[in-house]
């Protein structure tokens, strides 16, 4: 009976002590006046970073981030470019590991019903696994939500989650804009044990 006890004893502080090594974590991008990220938790978030695109400007009244090519132009795709997109990066702090619950953003295209987006996900920053392989964004200047949660995505210490929104048009458009604002991580860091 006492060696019972002493193993559930044993457990019990095992379990607890895992518990307690965990703690919450967010990152998020606002996007209604710069690319800074704001953070909670042992993590750190980097600027939000374009590839062949640029800030045009930011929407008066928080209204978020408008997007555009360097040319101004959008070209007709069938879809996604992989050499187009904005990233978002977040590390743990050292001898931590991350646990990515959810993901979440506003998007739209402003004047058009011809924009599209690809969402995805990588751990190298290389390997990249698809959230959303081709949403089609609504017309205006007022984004909408697109959330994926549960998803339980394990990040390793000494790695990064690296979070891409590849936009495109299905049509050649000048001076058409791709909306974002409030992106959203939640997490959950754990000691990374060896």
């Amino acid at each position: 009976m006492k060696k019972l006890l002493l193993i559930a004893f044993m457990l019990l502080i095992m379990v607890t002590h895992h518990t307690l090594a965990q703690s919450k974590a967010d990152a998020s991008w606002v996007l209604t006046a710069d690319q800074s990220a704001v953070v909670t938790g042992d993590i750190v978030a980097h600027h939000q970073t374009l590839h062949n695109l640029s800030v045009n400007n930011y929407i008066s009244g928080d209204g978020g981030q408008r997007i555009l090519p360097p040319s101004g132009s959008w070209p007709a795709e069938t879809g996604p470019n992989n050499n187009r997109f904005i990233e978002y990066k977040i590390s743990p702090d050292a001898s931590y590991d991350l646990t990515v619950n959810e993901i979440s953003m506003l998007l739209s295209f402003n004047s058009s019903s011809y924009g599209h987006a690809k969402i995805a996900w990588a751990s190298d920053s290389v390997n990249f696994r698809d959230l959303a392989a081709d949403i089609p964004l609504v017309s205006g200047s007022a984004p909408v939500e697109h959330k994926f949660d549960h998803l339980d995505i394990e990040i390793p210490a000494g790695k990064s989650l690296y979070l891409r929104i590849y936009p495109w048009t299905t049509a050649l458009m000048s001076n058409r804009y791709l909306v974002s604002k409030n992106v959203n991580v939640k997490l959950q860091t754990t000691t990374h044990h060896k």
